[in-house]
């Protein structure tokens, strides 16, 4: 089975569990949903470069 996710409800979350954050701030530095899940995936390889 494929597990579907709705990305306008995990931004929702995320924006959420951010004081003071608004959607109307994140999406001033990012053009799109996608754009924020790959600014997350950089930042975590960053963090985590693979061995």
């Amino acid at each position: 089975m494929v597990k579907r996710y709705d990305t306008e409800a995990m931004v929702q979350d995320t924006v959420n569990e951010m004081d003071g954050l608004s959607r109307e701030a994140i999406y001033h530095h990012f053009q799109s949903r996608e754009a924020i899940i790959d600014g997350v995936l950089r930042r975590l390889i960053q963090m985590y470069p693979f061995r």
